[in-house]
């Protein structure tokens, strides 16, 4: 009996085993739903389609919205019948030094003879690339993305080691919702998202891009992600850098007034949603008329007219 029950014992571990195995496959199935959590090393393409139990929420579903209606961000969401964004040459090279700070798709370089995208030559490397899931450059455009890379990830690094593109997944009430971290630092507060940009001034970027672009609600959903996940506050900051020289490097983050705003806006989108989701019913614009109103900087214009 003393050499039986060693045999039955490595068999019952070994079945153990096999069962622990199986179940962690199913845990990290290519195609299973992801459940709340953070998720490292998943493939974008695949947070693109939306990977949650239900049709989620992302940041473009909350400006969707919020600018204009529960009908129109039906029609670009990814479970739903949406597409996505077609691909750009100014795109490809923000794609790029993206890639080249974070990690992710391959950058390819087109030849040297290849000077611009205008040829045929040139459109169909261009276009097999991006087939392949690459981004395509030109030769000329390599000095531009390691500029640009290097200045990016010396300020990234000095805020300590991290994980970049960290996927995450959570519920506000009965509501999917998911997001995607650039850089998740270790030791510090903070969820940095890369933005390359032609000017990395902050008070043009905050009016133009934070403010009338809503990167701000794409800023307070993550927000909201981190606290339903861990209960502790991480302050979403844009890290700037510039795709011409001096390839300069800023940073910007959300005063509380603003934060607290974007914060609303995205709390009611979620409701909305959810309420979309239930009833089937997605509404487009209210069928009122909407009267203009006169705005205040426009009189004040008329009246110093009339005084010159």
């Amino acid at each position: 009996m003393s050499n039986t029950a060693p045999k039955k014992n490595r068999r019952r571990s070994k079945a153990r085993a096999t069962k622990s195995k199986q179940k962690t496959s199913r845990r990290v199935s290519k195609t299973a739903p992801l459940q709340a959590g953070y998720h490292h090393d998943f493939p974008m393409a695949r947070y693109l389609a939306d990977p949650c139990p239900e049709a989620s929420v992302s940041s473009g579903i909350v400006q969707a919205l919020v600018d204009r209606s529960p009908l129109h961000a039906r029609q670009i969401h990814p479970r739903l019948g949406g597409a996505g964004d077609s691909a750009t040459a100014r795109g490809d090279l923000g794609s790029a030094v993206h890639a080249r700070i974070l990690g992710g798709s391959e950058i390819v370089y087109a030849p040297v003879s290849l000077a611009d995208w205008r040829t045929d030559a040139a459109r169909t490397f261009r276009d097999k690339s991006r087939a392949a899931g690459k981004l395509p450059l030109l030769a000329s455009q390599r000095d531009v993305v390691e500029a640009a890379a290097a200045a990016a990830l010396k300020r990234l690094q000095s805020f300590g080691p991290g994980r970049s593109e960290v996927t995450m997944t959570w519920q506000e009430g009965n509501v999917w919702c998911r997001a995607r971290a650039d850089w998740l630092p270790d030791d510090a507060p903070f969820d940095f998202d890369v933005k390359t940009t032609g000017s990395a001034a902050p008070r043009s970027w905050i009016s133009t891009t934070l403010i009338r672009g809503k990167a701000m609600f794409q800023a307070a959903l993550r927000a909201r992600g981190h606290t339903a996940l861990t209960g502790r506050t991480r302050d979403v900051v844009f890290l700037l850098v510039e795709i011409e020289p001096p390839f300069a490097v800023s940073l910007v983050g959300m005063e509380p007034a603003l934060a607290d705003y974007a914060d609303r806006q995205v709390q009611m989108a979620c409701k909305t949603w959810g309420r979309c989701l239930s009833s089937g019913r997605w509404p487009a614009y209210r069928d009122e008329i909407h009267y203009a109103e006169l705005p205040g900087w426009l009189g004040y214009a008329d009246d110093l007219q009339e005084v010159a």
